[in-house]
């Protein structure tokens, strides 16, 4: 996964990801634990659509 550098558009950065296609709420459940107990920032996407 590549992301844009701050401040400099034309700059790329690459950032570590995890896509998983077939989510569960057992899979989304995980997630978000991992991503309080351990300070991870994780955004999870469905179909494109932010989950809250």
């Amino acid at each position: 996964m590549l992301t844009k550098s701050p401040g400099n558009s034309s700059r790329y950065v690459p950032t570590k990801g995890l896509y998983i296609l077939d989510t569960t709420t057992q899979t989304i459940d995980a997630l978000m634990r991992l991503d309080i107990s351990a300070g991870v920032d994780i955004a999870i996407n469905r179909k494109g659509k932010a989950v809250k």
